[in-house]
């Protein structure tokens, strides 16, 4: 998790970069390595997640060796804006003021975090944990008693 959120921290702060590819490389070597732990249901949006950083970062390398003035640049520059976009789940605005901006791309980042923590099933872990907790704290009263 902590790969993936610095991962998701550092895509908010610099925007679509070439570091993307590391990202989803990052994310496919946890998937993988937990891979009997993540149910179906899970490993669907992280493949999705992982195939989008792939296609951004090769599309900033792919990029840098075409020349402003030729129109795939554009074509190129509008599919990672769009890329970003579906990830953060951002619709830009131009209107919009730099601290809604801020506060949307903050929204954006709590959503990623709350779906990761539900396909990853730890609110669930946290409530047997607790639910636990209160029974051993009940049968340390009892012997006390």
């Amino acid at each position: 998790i902590k790969k993936f959120r610095e991962g998701i921290i550092n895509l908010l702060i610099y925007g679509s970069n070439p570091k993307c590819l590391e990202y989803a490389s990052d994310l496919d070597t946890i998937r993988n390595k937990h891979t009997l732990w993540i149910n179906d249901k899970a490993n669907q949006p992280l493949i999705q997640l992982e195939m989008a950083l792939r296609k951004m970062g090769a599309n900033e390398h792919l990029i840098k060796s075409i020349p402003s003035s030729d129109d795939r640049r554009s074509i190129i520059v509008n599919l990672i804006f769009k890329l970003f976009d579906e990830i953060l789940e951002i619709k830009d605005d131009e209107k919009k003021s730099k601290e809604e901006k801020e506060e949307e791309s903050q929204i954006a980042q709590s959503k990623i975090i709350s779906h990761l923590r539900e396909l990853l099933g730890s609110d669930d872990l946290l409530k047997i944990r607790r639910l636990l907790m209160d029974r051993a704290i009940k049968c340390a009263e009892v012997s006390k008693s």
